[in-house]
């Protein structure tokens, strides 16, 4: 009984030092227009990975097309440290996909050669961006293909629940970069995309079944097949996706200086500000994440 009493207690003090003492948003009151900012940061390799699977994925008429019918306005930003006019030259077919869209290269100087260092400056730029001008912010990572409809249904459901979008997001291996030249003219289903990625996963994918004795359930994504056809997935860290963001979320990043942290501990903090949902239907929002084995 002493025993019971001291895990309520224990877990009543978690909570107060938790979620008692933040300031939580009314977010009905949030001013935010319908405009989005779908923002990548790319160089390199992932260039070609994001023109060939990742842009035409998000141009899909599923998605953006359905997202202007309803009135939102589109705009496309890619920060580089790579010179951007040999960027637009290379990639002036796929950029083209874009129009009648605004689709912008920005050169973003590093100040050293850490990734994390740069993925964070440029965190915070884009976040202070769609604050100035009240937009909603896409983070359309440069290995990440989307598909059909769930990009609409991600960005039309934030905006009218004035909540960010968050989703899990399984790494397949490379073999569709082989399998695909193009990006396919009627792009992926959700329920064609999920069978893919249960055929060719990443091999950090490959043990995240929770029936295996030995498996990676605790420290990313797991599933376990329910029937032929249904799978339920756990994922400890989600990705934030469709982001409305405020000055504590620049903040965030300036404290920090990790932009790591977008899916771990800035994860927490808008769950505990009540400012996230996360979509637990792959009929709503599915994608995956290309990754190279090491």
């Amino acid at each position: 009984m002493l025993r019971k009493f001291v895990n309520k207690l224990i877990a009543f003090s978690n909570y107060l030092g938790n979620n008692s003492f933040l300031n939580i948003e009314n977010l009905d009151e949030l001013s935010v227009k319908k405009k989005v900012i779908f923002y990548t940061l790319a160089w390199g390799k992932y260039l070609d990975t994001y023109f060939n699977f990742t842009l035409p994925s998000i141009v899909h008429k599923s998605n953006i097309p359905k997202l202007a019918k309803e009135d939102y306005e589109i705009s496309f930003i890619l920060y580089t440290i790579e010179n951007k006019n040999e960027i637009a030259v290379k990639y002036k077919n796929q950029i083209e996909l874009t129009s009648p869209y605004s689709f912008t290269i920005k050169e973003f100087k590093k100040e050293n050669n850490k990734v994390t260092s740069i993925a964070n400056l440029s965190t915070i730029n884009i976040l202070q961006y769609c604050i100035d001008t009240n937009s909603i912010l896409f983070m359309a990572f440069p290995d990440v293909i989307y598909s059909n409809n769930s990009i609409f249904n991600s960005v039309v459901f934030s905006y009218s629940k004035r909540r960010s979008f968050a989703s899990a997001h399984p790494r397949i291996n490379t073999k569709i970069l082989k399998e695909f030249k193009y990006f396919p003219k009627d792009g992926f289903e959700s329920t064609k995309l999920v069978a893919y990625a249960l055929v060719n996963p990443h091999s950090s994918f490959k043990f995240a079944s929770e029936k295996l004795a030995s498996s990676t359930a605790y420290s990313g994504i797991s599933y376990r097949q329910l029937s032929k056809s249904i799978f339920s997935v756990t994922s400890n860290i989600p990705s934030p996706f469709v982001v409305i963001p405020t000055i504590e979320d620049v903040n965030f990043f300036k404290n920090t200086g990790n932009f790591n942290e977008w899916d771990r501990g800035w994860l927490s903090f808008l769950l505990k500000k009540n400012r996230l949902k996360i979509s637990g239907s792959s009929d709503m929002f599915f994608c995956v994440e290309i990754t190279e084995e090491n």
